[in-house]
């Protein structure tokens, strides 16, 4: 629970960050997470708010009061989805090879560095998102592209395209979103919220009356044609075994890219074998390989959805977190070893990142070892995030207390060159 009692000195100068229209930034209208600060903030939050809503917690009558799920609207939910976006960048594989990139791009700020490329990739495709005009009611049909920029840096991508529903061929794209570290973790950060929050929303007295209010808002959600890149995975594997149950289809879409984002290497080797087999048998293994050059997650997702589809023509089913595990023979031997294996390379990885000589991980690195192994121990593809340590929270007018290992590295979260950085992995248009 946010801890309201301490205030850190610099609220101000984090407040007055600009954070619009940054691809490294994920962000909504009332929250956003920084990926080469690591700081999360809630901006409309303060601290009125959050004494009240503590105050009302302890005062035993939460589960009677309106206001609580107000609370959990405003304060709670928002939290754990910018949370979640922190847990999958420094308490995941993918995550931390990711900040690898980011760090050692602060230490040699040029044009010639390596790690450009990479996190072009990575973070900046939203430059590429292709949202629709007005909202377009669904039904839609989605197919894939693998995009070949015009007006931008020749940069070329997978993408979900979402067409109207008779649109059978797939002439026209209503919309379209990249398949990238970015829509998978807008895709774990919503369902976080399914996860996390909607339990408090659910015990409380009111909730039977406010149930149905909240449901259609969930599927005006999920249904904004100007909001691809936050639904169009658990849309398109929705989509394969015609599941309607939002929480279903995110549950499996975001266990599916838990599974990849905390995916040991030698396991992600093992599996683009196999699937490089599939291919092969399908003749599809130019198009494969070519992705998984460069994208070797997304090019997993790819051929996920496309097993997906087989799998429900011959066996109707409805989506469960199981059934990531029946999407290849070779995952199934993974399960049991899993977290352990995760956790050990995680361990090795960040021992890495500290030798890059950043306060952040040679201060912090037994917190992040510590939430990666809480997490995979639940042994669970949509874990819960509640009890992990995180550092603070920057709030409208101040910061949260973070765990203990976070405590003074306010100056390491300012030192980072973000604008330097972010102009960097720009993807500009020619």
């Amino acid at each position: 629970m946010i801890n309201s009692d301490a205030v850190l000195k610099k609220s101000a100068d984090m407040k007055g960050k600009d954070m619009s229209n940054k691809s490294h930034v994920f962000r909504n209208n009332v929250a956003a997470y920084n990926s080469l600060t690591q700081t999360v903030h809630l901006n409309n939050v303060n601290r009125e708010d959050v004494e009240n809503f503590n105050a009302l917690l302890h005062s035993g009558g939460s589960k009677n009061d309106v206001a609580t799920l107000d609370g959990v609207k405003n304060i709670i939910r928002p939290m754990v989805h910018e949370l979640r976006h922190w847990v999958d960048m420094n308490c995941s594989i993918k995550g931390l090879d990711s900040l690898s990139s980011i760090y050692k791009l602060a230490l040699s700020l040029k044009p010639s560095n390596s790690e450009i490329p990479k996190l072009k990739r990575e973070l900046g495709l939203s430059c590429f998102v292709e949202r629709a005009v007005s909202s377009v009611p669904p039904p839609w049909r989605h197919s894939f592209s693998y995009s070949k920029p015009l007006y931008h840096e020749p940069i070329e991508h997978l993408s979900i395209c979402f067409h109207a529903g008779d649109d059978i061929k797939g002439k026209e794209n209503l919309f379209k979103t990249p398949i990238y570290l970015g829509s998978m973790l807008e895709c774990c950060a919503y369902q976080q919220e399914y996860k996390d929050a909607l339990p408090l929303m659910a015990g409380n007295a009111f909730w039977p009356a406010e149930k149905r209010r909240f449901e259609k808002e969930e599927l005006e959600f999920v249904y904004d044609s100007t909001l691809a890149e936050y639904h169009a995975l658990a849309h398109a594997f929705a989509s394969c075994t015609k599941e309607f149950d939002v929480s279903s289809a995110y549950e499996f879409s975001s266990g599916i890219c838990f599974w990849l984002l905390n995916m040991p290497d030698e396991m992600l080797r093992r599996t683009l074998k196999e699937v490089d087999d599939w291919a092969v048998e399908k003749n599809l293994h130019n198009i494969f390989r070519t992705i998984s050059v460069n994208w070797p997650r997304e090019a997993i997702i790819y051929y996920s959805l496309i097993a997906l589809r087989e799998v429900a023509a011959t066996t109707v089913k409805e989506l469960q977190e199981d059934m990531v595990y029946d999407l290849l023979p070779v995952w199934k031997t993974f399960r049991n070893e899993y977290a352990e294996k995760s956790h050990e390379q995680f361990c090795m990885d960040v021992e890495e990142l500290k030798k890059l000589g950043f306060d952040y991980f040679n201060q912090a690195s037994s917190a992040l070892i510590e939430n990666n192994k809480s997490v995979l121990e639940q042994k669970t593809l949509n874990p819960t995030l509640l009890g992990l340590k995180y550092p603070p929270v920057f709030c409208g007018d101040f910061e949260t207390a973070g765990a203990s290992e976070f405590s003074g590295l306010e100056d390491h979260y300012f030192k980072i060159p973000e604008n330097e950085i972010a102009e960097l992995i720009k993807i500009k248009r020619r």
